[in-house]
């Protein structure tokens, strides 16, 4: 078998062949390294770009995120509990509309969680609000605040 070595057209390299015609175009390695350079550039400028974009991205609930106990008939207790809610902030636009809360109830830690439609002061137990977003960034989380309801002792 005869090798051949043939100039390949627009490049200094050389193909070794067998009798057939290959041709190896080959791109300049000053064009490779600028190419190269500009994707560089490109990821750590999209980089920067998204982190300083969603650097105040949230999910949070509003007020202090601890436990709330309310005191049945203690003072200052309100016939009603209202809830402070929750803020969404994606790419520094607020998506508050987005945030559900759904109420749970369990009259102690033995008793199963039941829904329910609102929080009641009145009646003792272990209350949850849970939040929340139908956002696509935050739909599987979950926030949760316990409102802990407590019977006077006398």
């Amino acid at each position: 078998m005869t090798y051949y070595y043939t100039k390949a057209k627009k490049s200094r390299s050389y193909v070794k062949t067998n009798g057939l015609k290959i041709t190896h175009k080959g791109l300049p390695s000053s064009f490779v390294i600028l190419i190269l350079t500009f994707l560089v550039i490109g990821i750590l400028a999209g980089g920067f770009a998204v982190k300083t974009l969603t650097k105040n991205d949230c999910f949070v609930i509003n007020a202090v995120n601890e436990p709330i106990d309310l005191e049945i008939g203690g003072e200052g207790n309100p016939d009603s509990y209202t809830e402070t809610g929750a803020t969404c902030v994606f790419f520094g636009k607020d998506l508050s509309d987005t945030v559900n809360v759904e109420y749970f109830y369990r009259e102690d830690m033995s008793h199963d969680v039941a829904p329910v439609t609102e929080i009641d002061p009145s009646v003792p137990g272990y209350y949850y609000a849970v939040y929340t977003s139908s956002h696509f960034k935050y739909k599987n989380v979950k926030l949760v605040r316990t409102i802990t309801v407590i019977q006077e002792e006398e």
